[in-house]
């Protein structure tokens, strides 16, 4: 009579598994690991230590391993150094909702495999458009959040596109370049179709604001993203010396976009800097306090005013310290 093979018992795998599962809290990476040991034992630890994964939420690529968090907040770490690295990582990102990735490199690609949707992507837009043929089975990502100063193409189609410190203004300038080239060189996908909200961040310096061609930057952006239905902008503003012109600046842009773009929902942050060791920001910060118009915070040191031109909304907000 055949002896009958020994049945696992969950309650006491399940206990294992945990005490061998790595924790964010690790300052270190650990010299073995022993949960590989624990996923080759069979098909029950395997599936029990994959599913545990499964339910995470984000995940974010870094140097020497993906981090990641599930619903309760709670953070783990699977380094690259763990043999079933590849594995994890094509199971894992194909679950999860949201992906960060910065200054990643090729040996990465495969891990997006089994991407299909997402509802968020943050990275660094070299790496995504460099590898663009790595994320053609991606179908649809709810939000994408790039860092970049130079994007021509949208591998895959998204309903919100963010750019920061995309270096608009760079593109900008009369002086650099034709607006017919940053029309042409700016963004040019057919992806941009999907795209209904629209988030910009950028700095400019008030030296560069004589140079920006308002209305031609607005019908780019009519041209480059036809269904828009919301666009923010949030520049910060190093002002030096042109006060006079950064302030007209704001109302100019404002004016513009509506003109360009009037059935758009626009919503502008402009965060302009004075410097207290400066007397002609001192005194232009005095004159400012005294305006209605602004909203004053005397102990952040700070002069609000919000302004409404047919859908669109303006923050201006003037900090000096």
């Amino acid at each position: 009579m055949a002896l009958k093979r020994p049945k696992l018992n969950p309650g006491i795998l399940e206990e294992i598994f945990h005490e061998i599962k790595i924790s964010s809290n690790n300052e270190e990476e650990p010299k073995e690991y022993p949960l590989t040991a624990f996923m080759l034992a069979g098909k029950e630890p395997f599936n029990l230590a994959l599913n545990f994964y499964n339910q995470m939420k984000e995940a974010t690529i870094g140097q020497k391993c993906i981090g990641y968090k599930n619903y309760k907040d709670e953070e783990y770490t699977i380094y690259r150094e763990f043999p079933l690295f590849n594995l994890f990582g094509q199971t894992l990102l194909a679950s999860v909702e949201t992906i960060t990735c910065f200054r990643n490199y090729p040996k990465d690609l495969p891990l997006f495999k089994h991407v299909k949707k997402l509802n968020e992507l943050i990275a660094d837009a070299f790496y995504i458009l460099t590898y663009s043929k790595s994320f053609a089975q991606i179908e649809f990502i709810e939000r994408v959040e790039l860092q970049t100063n130079n994007i021509h193409q949208l591998p895959f189609p998204c309903n919100e596109l963010c750019l920061k410190d995309n270096g608009l203004t760079r593109f900008m300038k009369k002086k650099f370049k034709k607006i017919a080239a940053f029309n042409e060189n700016f963004i040019s996908s057919k992806n941009l179709n999907s795209v209904k909200i629209l988030t910009i961040e950028d700095y400019i310096d008030d030296i560069d604001i004589p140079n920006l061609q308002f209305h031609e930057i607005a019908a780019c952006f009519s041209t480059k993203f036809p269904n828009l239905q919301c666009f923010t902008v949030i520049f910060i503003i190093f002002i030096q010396n042109n006060l006079d012109s950064t302030v007209q600046f704001t109302e100019d842009f404002v004016q513009a976009l509506n003109i360009g773009l009037p059935e758009i929902h626009f919503t502008i942050n402009f965060e302009l800097y004075l410097s207290c060791l400066k007397q002609s920001h001192v005194d232009f910060y005095d004159n400012i306090i005294q305006d209605q118009r602004y909203e004053i915070n005397q102990e952040e040191k700070t002069a609000k005013r919000i302004i409404s031109s047919g859908k669109c909304k303006m923050d201006i907000l003037f900090s000096f310290g």
